[in-house]
């Protein structure tokens, strides 16, 4: 470069850093940033702190600077965003190591970190930018590689350091590794391939063996990841039947990102025009550029949930930059510069309202926890939509929590208490759909906090409420009563209980003195709903089981069933 091509990538390398303190959000806000917070506080895998495959190294940086920053989630974002301002020179750098030329690799940088997900996303707690800004950094390595061995060898290592925080980051770094060691054999340098390879290898084995290690065991660590990879397979990818076509997704993840339609269609075309021209030209540039990114999309649009699609297609969407970019090459090169500046302003402006947002207000999800434990007292149980558990055990400490399951009635063993949910309640905050709606997740733009009574009286037959850390539950002895207060004109009854180990017993329901069901417990837990009708006054449930146990260890209570669940709703 000459001097005033270095001060245009310095100036807009400034530029871009600047903008991604405007992107840093005001609270974490998703699912799987909750769990990476946890993951600085306490490492296991086992537990999904964070889930599989761990995300090592990508902790690794966040429980550094956790060393500086007393917030786990504010630590993880510190990583996030220092990567997020490294996109522009990283791209910029793999574009001219590929061989464009420094008017489109310069445009393309700028357009990348102003696409409107990459915007978004560089300020959070999510592991995808740190990903990306070091498998750009392996691939150019690795690509300077075919000309220099020391490049090589850092290549390798780097690439190692990029799988420990995403794996998928291998499949970006094949080519690129291929192409390198190919140099490399040709010239005869075969000590160095392999000491390349090695250290790679060791490189990536380190991070997961470290992983496994900082779990509860190392089997454990295994048998996570296979739980995860069989829901991969299931639920995530084209095997589940449920997922729309494979022909929806592939328009969804390559062409779609974000709800932006023109943005989308006018990368669209002016990548197809450089691919045409890479065709008509014979181009290897761009062959190049698809080899290396063409496997991770691929790879998404087969495996990955596409509901997150905007998150996911970070990893690929370089190579949408760079064709976008070479395309206005090709059609004007003279204008190449005016036309990409007017591509980033217009994705820039169109972005802000999400940035704006994301950076003004907390997430409803941390605004209802903040709330809660601000306005209820410390012996308050708080009833806890299971979809927002991470949450809960990275947000409420020591505080008493009982988890429902969505879309089923919150049942109040415990006692009074606030429920926290999804759903419109009491006290309700909404987070503004806009422009956010349309780059992110749909999801968590709502969250209530609701005062509950519970229903339920404990009649005779009945001991005290006992405690787990997510759940509260009562035992009975051989029979128990339970009043339920008067719904007009009936309600839906929903239990569930377990029996003690080794026994099969006969359990008689009744309500309001007439038998319900009688049934054989043949399971470890049951559950049960029932549709009953109320009388004025209040209802009376009353349970019989044919065996008890005494538990001993000077536990003398004979005990029939462990109730964990009891709800009693319109």
């Amino acid at each position: 470069m000459n001097p005033v091509q270095k001060r245009i990538l310095l100036a807009l390398t400034l530029l871009a850093a600047t903008t991604r303190l405007l992107a840093a959000a005001a609270s974490l806000w998703d699912w799987d940033e909750a769990l990476f917070a946890l993951a600085v506080r306490d490492y296991d895998v086992t537990r999904h702190h964070p889930h599989p495959p761990g995300y090592p190294l990508f902790i690794a940086a966040g429980k550094l600077v956790h060393l500086f920053v007393a917030d786990e989630f504010r630590a993880l974002q510190v990583v996030v965003i220092l990567a997020a301002c490294a996109l522009l020179p990283l791209l910029f750098a793999l574009a001219r190591e590929l061989g464009f030329s420094f008017a489109t690799s310069v445009s393309a940088a700028t357009l990348f970190a102003f696409l409107p997900n990459v915007w978004v996303y560089g300020g959070t707690a999510f592991s995808d930018v740190p990903a990306v800004a070091a498998g750009l950094a392996a691939c150019t390595l690795l690509l300077r590689g075919r000309r220099d061995p020391r490049a090589f060898v850092l290549g390798a290592i780097v690439l190692g350091l990029a799988a420990g925080i995403r794996l998928p980051n291998l499949l970006l770094g094949a080519t690129p590794a291929l192409l390198a060691t190919w140099s490399r054999v040709r010239a005869r340098q075969y000590g160095v391939v392999m000491l390349a390879m090695l250290l790679g290898a060791l490189t990536v084995a380190a991070c997961y063996l470290g992983a496994a290690v900082a779990s509860t065991t190392v089997p454990q660590f295994l048998e996570a990841l296979r739980e995860q990879s069989a829901w991969v397979r299931e639920v995530d990818s084209w095997r589940n039947p449920q997922r729309p076509p494979l022909r929806e997704m592939a328009e969804l993840f390559w062409f779609k990102p974000v709800a932006n339609r023109w943005l989308n269609r006018t990368i669209a075309i002016l990548g197809a025009v450089s691919v045409l021209a890479a065709m008509i030209r014979r181009r290897v540039e761009v062959l190049q550029l698809f080899l290396l990114f063409g496997p991770l999309a691929v790879m998404a649009w087969l495996t990955l949930d596409f509901t997150s699609v905007s998150r996911y297609a970070i990893a690929y969407m370089p190579a949408h930059a760079i064709v976008a970019a070479d395309g206005m090459g090709v059609l004007a090169r003279r204008f190449q510069p005016l036309l990409a500046s007017m591509l980033i302003l217009w994705s820039a402006i169109w972005t802000f309202p999400a940035i704006r947002e994301q950076r003004a207000h907390p997430a409803p999800p941390v605004a209802a926890f903040e709330y809660a434990l601000r306005s209820t007292p410390p012996s308050t149980i708080l009833y806890v939509n299971d979809g927002l558990g991470p949450h809960a055990e990275l947000l409420l400490g020591d505080r008493r929590r009982n988890f429902f399951q969505p879309h089923r009635p919150v049942s109040t063993i415990g006692g009074d208490g606030v429920v926290i949910d999804y759903r419109r309640g009491a006290v309700n905050f909404e987070r503004q759909r806009g422009r956010l709606w349309d780059i992110v997740r749909q999801r968590n733009f709502e969250a209530s906090v609701t005062p509950v009574r519970s229903p339920l009286r404990w009649g005779h037959g009945w001991y005290g409420v006992e405690n787990e850390p997510e759940k509260s539950f009562r035992w009975m002895s051989g029979e128990a009563t339970v009043t339920l207060s008067h719904l007009e004109p009936a309600g839906t009854l929903s239990i569930g209980f377990s029996v003690p180990a080794g026994t099969r017993p006969q359990v008689d329901l009744f309500w309001n003195d007439a038998l319900v069901e009688r049934f054989r417990v043949n399971e470890p837990r049951i559950e049960k709903e029932y549709r009953l009708a109320s009388r004025p006054g209040g209802n009376e449930l009353r349970i019989r089981t044919s065996e008890t146990v005494q538990p001993g260890h000077g536990d003398t209570r004979p005990l029939g069933l462990r109730f964990d669940e009891m709800a009693w709703t319109r």
